[in-house]
């Protein structure tokens, strides 16, 4: 789903419950849509970063062109929790503690 830096919004109730009805191994957000605010639909970038690290999630940098590159990316770079909020980056892929391994 592209959903443009709604993901404040759409993940919300996701996020919220111990125990989701659905299982979402890796969420992929063109952060910088999130970063700036875009249609101010994520006020709280740092409730939506801490509510998935408390969620088992971790950030991975995708290279490439960002979203016109739909192909697989050549590596993943893990982002340090400090680093989200300050550096500048188009797409973050979150992937889950459980999920299977995809390119690392």
């Amino acid at each position: 789903m592209d959903i443009e830096g709604y993901e404040c919004k759409v993940l919300h109730h996701y996020l919220a419950h111990d125990h989701p009805a659905y299982y979402l191994p890796y969420l992929s957000m063109e952060w910088r849509n999130i970063r700036d605010n875009l249609g101010e639909s994520c006020p709280d970038i740092q409730g939506l970063v801490d509510t998935l690290y408390s969620n088992s999630y971790t950030p991975y940098r995708l290279h490439g062109n960002g979203v016109e590159d739909q192909g697989v990316p050549d590596k993943l770079e893990m982002i340090e929790r400090d680093k989200l909020l300050v550096k500048k980056m188009s797409d973050v892929l979150w992937a889950h503690k459980d999920a299977p391994a995809l390119f690392w």
